[in-house]
């Protein structure tokens, strides 16, 4: 659901979602401290939002 919603919201401006996604997803990193917390946020957090095709 929060998924459709960000694309509904950013439909004009794929580059913008992307930044905003890269910044929680570096907020995250950070708040996690452990690396290995960190496998897997990036496809959570960015990659899904990526332009396919």
């Amino acid at each position: 659901m929060a998924k459709l919603r960000l694309l509904g919201e950013y439909r004009e401006d794929r580059a913008a979602l992307l930044v905003h996604l890269a910044t929680l997803y570096a907020q995250a990193s950070v708040e996690l401290g452990d690396p290995a917390s960190t496998v897997g946020l990036f496809d959570r957090f960015v990659s899904w939002a990526r332009v396919r095709g």
